[in-house]
């Protein structure tokens, strides 16, 4: 059942809930460097959701047939996924084949068709709402009507140059790929990018993705030297108090 969000009259509000102890990271845009990242949560057993605005196959992915970046046995082994490329074929794998590859495992935390068009925190939250709209026929005559999913933990910007996650620059949200080299990469004039593009943003994917889980681990480990200490506290106190 949908709630109707006061705070926008023509929104929708869809709880998400996440695992105990997990964050949930919400991931905008089902690129290379998006489903990269989903894959390394994904192995790490942490939740998230990927917002794409356009329905496979993705066509849009460009730049030639064959997907020959310098990185991809490194990533794939990175994502426990090297075995998917066949080495012996005899010719480079295309970037429909790599696209398939990194989307099997996470088709299901994938919702297409869907529109990132605001990001915000509310009442001082620590927490993100994503609002977000299906592109129908309607977009330019009746405007979009928007959906607010959450609550999400952290945000990561894999929407390419026009990323809405670096243009709301909210606490919290990291970037990913193009949406990175637009803001802390424009130095090179986009020479890099160009050459490569998909490169740097599996290998963006990848670091981050492993950062977000040694926090995670190391969060967990915490928590659970806590718990063992209180409870060592707590039997000291038992026999403390009924030595016998």
């Amino acid at each position: 059942m949908e709630i109707v969000d006061d705070s926008s009259p023509s929104a929708t509000i869809s709880p998400h809930r996440h695992k105990i102890n997990k964050p949930h990271v919400a991931i905008v845009g089902a690129g290379y460097g998006g489903l990269t990242l989903a894959n390394i949560l994904h192995i790490n057993d942490i939740p998230y959701t990927i917002f794409e605005s356009k329905y496979p196959p993705f066509t849009y992915i460009t730049g030639g047939s064959e997907f020959s970046v310098p990185s991809l046995y490194l990533v794939l082994s990175a994502l426990q996924l090297e075995k998917k490329l066949s080495i012996n074929s005899g010719s480079p794998p295309s970037r429909e084949d790599i696209i398939t590859i990194l989307w099997e495992r996470v088709k299901d935390n994938i919702v297409c068709g869907q529109l990132v068009i605001n990001l915000e925190k509310r009442n001082d939250s620590e927490s993100f709402y994503v609002h977000h709209a299906a592109i129908t026929n309607a977009y330019s005559k009746n405007g979009l009507h928007s959906t607010i999913s959450g609550q999400y933990d952290c945000v990561v910007g894999a929407d390419g140059v026009l990323s809405k996650c670096r243009t709301t620059a909210l606490t919290g949200t990291y970037l990913v790929g193009d949406a990175r080299w637009v803001n802390d990469r424009w130095y090179d004039f986009g020479f890099r990018r160009i050459n490569q593009g998909a490169n740097l943003a599996m290998l963006d994917a990848v670091e981050l993705g492993k950062d977000i889980a040694s926090l995670v681990e190391t969060r967990d480990e915490f928590q659970m030297l806590l718990k063992e200490v209180v409870a060592r506290v707590l039997y000291s106190w038992s026999r403390s108090f009924f030595p016998y």
